[in-house]
């Protein structure tokens, strides 16, 4: 082995990954022997006791692997390098120094400086108890994350037992039976490590690994934790709190989750598709979590009240297929209105989505909701027509169009009956207006339908009520229907009472 200024390649690459971890050179490895690599091997040869000649010849790579071996034995004691440790500079063994230094919440530089040594090779074990206020280092970090992860949250994780620790270490003693007398013994300490054991085995056997030694707590254990919440539609605190623990340790059958029936502790997609259609129905489970908690049960009791069923709180297949009943003609507007949502009764996030959109472009409040506003927007035509409200323009269609066709043809305007508001229609429209001193712009509003049925009732002296009538006889005669029940006719411009039932 001969190194020296001017060598270039991976084997210097890894020569310079190595003195990096062992905090000798702080550049980004490049492969290039050049002066601050040859200052780095001169630092190392000092620190070992060898002649420092910035050349790396045998013995300068023998005393480099023997360091690298240490550090990488450690590493894989407490679980952050897989494999066979052979002390070699390799990229492996640089990433998992870095994970071990995310962990453990310290700079991921991969420099495995006084701090990263001393959470690694966990110095000064055999006097670090009692942990009290001021005590410092590795085991208060530990117990910081420890007492996090058992939901006794300390406030924050540096290594410095203060206040809040103290706080939260009450909180576990009374909560695990222990004498409030202050002090973390061994006794305490041994008690939470165990608690962890439990949690960090349970989670490995589920398929998250757990990188820490067995018994400490870190952020990597906090974020396996998050990932398991969020797998299982948990709230993704890391924390093991009961519904955590209940699902964790088998208690419910992880299999049957999301199966009919849904019920209480039910959690999954498909009781997120079922929170989703009670909102669009506009019955509020007071979330869209996944989890079938009191709300999402109180909000199926609701929708069952409405339907005339049992309130017995349980989504069963029947009620399932009854939902997806709903939810189908609303997805199929939707789709109408340009959404790429599906249209087969399930409301999953797109379709959810797709409403809330849906409702911002229209000036609506954005709830997820398809009250009364939502529905007669959503169920017009593409072009916004006539069934939006008893104003009829170019552009406009449905019944509603239609049934002026009708009545305008009765008068004997040139119009086509096809239920379709073209130029042809506008034309009637306008010589209509004209014809009755109304303004002539061909938008048949308020007083176009007013002037209307004055004119087909002008044989007969009714009074408005009656005129109220006769107009709803002729809607009868006419085949005339509310388009998707939205409650728009003829007269309700009129009287001020379209939009409601």
């Amino acid at each position: 082995m001969l190194l020296k200024a001017g060598s270039s390649g991976e084997q210097v690459k890894a020569l310079q990954r190595g003195l990096k971890m062992l905090c000798c050179y702080s550049g980004t490895p490049d492969g290039k022997y050049g002066g601050g690599t040859e200052a780095a091997v001169q630092k190392f040869q000092k620190q070992q006791g060898i002649e420092a000649d910035g050349i790396v010849g045998d013995e300068t790579w023998r005393c480099l692997v023997e360091e690298l071996f240490s550090l990488g034995t450690a590493l894989k004691e407490q679980g952050f390098y897989k494999g066979y440790v052979s002390g070699a500079p390799s990229v492996k063994l640089y990433e998992a120094l870095c994970a071990f230094q995310r962990a453990r919440g310290l700079q991921p530089d991969g420099m495995a400086g006084a701090a990263t040594r001393a959470r690694l090779f966990r110095y000064g074990e055999s006097v670090v108890f009692p942990l009290d206020l001021g005590s410092k280092g590795d085991y208060v970090w530990n117990l910081q994350y420890a007492l996090f992860v058992l939901c006794c949250n300390p406030g924050g994780m540096d290594g410095v037992y203060g206040s809040a620790t103290a706080e939260a270490v009450r909180k576990y003693r009374k909560r695990y039976g222990f004498p409030d007398n202050g002090a973390v013994d061994s006794t305490l300490f041994e008690h939470s490590k165990e608690k962890i054991r439990r949690i960090q085995r349970a989670l490995r056997e589920k398929g998250y690994p757990t990188a820490a030694e067995e018994g400490y707590a870190d952020a990597n254990l906090i974020e396996q934790i998050r990932a398991y919440q969020k797998q299982n539609w948990l709230t993704a605190d890391g924390q093991v709190g009961p519904a955590t623990e209940e699902l964790l340790f088998g208690a419910v059958q992880e299999d049957a989750l999301d199966s009919l029936p849904l019920k209480r502790k039910s959690r999954g997609e498909r009781v997120q598709n079922l929170q989703y259609a009670l909102r669009m129905l506009c019955i509020d489970p007071n979330g869209t979590d996944g989890i079938f908690g009191g709300g999402t049960e109180a909000a199926v009791k609701k929708y069952q009240k409405r339907s005339q069923l049992a309130e017995s709180g349980v989504v069963d297949t029947a009620l399932w297929g009854r939902l997806s009943a709903e939810i189908k003609p609303l997805q199929e507007a939707l789709r109408n209105k340009g959404y790429s949502c599906r249209a087969d009764g399930v409301a999953d996030t797109a379709c959810y989505q797709a409403v809330l959109d849906f409702q911002r472009k229209h000036a609506l409040s954005a709830d997820g909701m398809i009250g009364r506003g939502t529905k007669t927007l959503l169920f017009g035509d593409a072009n916004a027509g006539g069934t939006l409200s008893a104003v009829l323009r170019e552009g406009s269609s449905g019944s509603l169009t239609r049934y002026l066709q009708q009545l305008l043809a009765e008068q004997n305007y040139a119009v086509t009956v096809d239920g379709v508001f073209g130029s042809e229609m506008k034309r009637a429209v306008e010589n209509f207006q004209q014809k009755h001193g109304l303004t002539s712009d061909g938008i048949f509003g308020a007083q176009s339908w007013k002037k209307l049925f004055e004119v087909r009732s002008k044989l007969v002296l009714f009074s408005d009520t009656m005129r109220f009538v006769q107009a709803a006889e002729a809607e009868l005669q006419l085949g005339f229907a509310e388009d998707y029940g939205n409650n728009i006719t003829p007269y309700g411009e009129w009287y001020g009472l379209n939009g409601e039932p």
